[in-house]
């Protein structure tokens, strides 16, 4: 693995030899996905990128072209080296007894707390509708109306009968089902009742703007 980057960590600017103690004692945040360490040269202050990844660390930059990888410029084997998730989407990084706790990146931070907040919005409207008949019977209506209205478009210049009978079938549908349909204990049964009652709505709605149309 990256074999032709140099065998033993340097940074980039000094070119000093680093060990991996240094890196991890400076580090500043840690970003994913591509695990790496921001950190600094402890000699002359430049800013470091760091891969870690199994018992590796690779100093080198990232490269956003064609995709996100890692160029690699040292790179060092590190035995007892590890590392764990810990709360908040920081790290654990281990290395021989040490341990170096690191924080994750601020943009990462900013995209997690956006993550968990329409997760928890999501999930509450989600809980809302639910747990309340009403929207869903509302719902169900005003989408019915709607489909109705398209099928008169549609369907009812050629086929006026046709879309008549299921205005009506679907009206006589939408009152058994509501008065018989036990809607209370059964709150599908009260969706489908509102829906046959929407669609019925749609489908004579147009039909009457138009008479009244014609009448004025």
């Amino acid at each position: 693995m990256y074999s032709y980057a140099k065998q033993n960590l340097e940074c980039e600017k000094c070119r000093k030899h680093l060990t991996p103690a240094e890196i991890l004692s400076k580090s500043v945040y840690f970003a994913r996905p591509l695990s790496i360490l921001h950190t600094a040269c402890p000699h002359c202050a430049a800013k470091l990128e760091v891969e870690v990844k199994d018992d590796r660390l690779t100093i080198g930059g990232i490269d956003g072209f064609p995709g996100p990888c890692f160029i690699a410029l040292s790179t060092e084997t590190v035995a007892g080296l590890s590392i764990s998730p810990a709360e908040q989407g920081s790290v654990t990084i281990t290395l021989a007894g040490q341990t170096f706790k690191v924080g994750t990146s601020p943009a990462n931070v900013q995209l997690n707390k956006a993550a968990t907040a329409g997760r928890t919005i999501a999930s509450r409207l989600k809980w809302s509708s639910y747990m309340n008949p009403r929207i869903q019977n509302l719902k169900a209506f005003l989408g019915a109306i709607v489909g109705g209205i398209t099928i008169d478009f549609l369907i009812g210049g050629t086929s006026a009968s046709f879309v008549g009978n299921l205005g009506v079938v679907s009206l006589i549908a939408g009152f058994a089902l509501l008065l018989f349909g036990a809607p209370h204990s059964n709150p599908r049964t009260a969706m489908i009742g509102w829906g046959a009652l929407g669609l019925t709505v749609g489908i004579f709605t147009p039909v009457i703007v138009l008479l009244m149309l014609y009448a004025g």
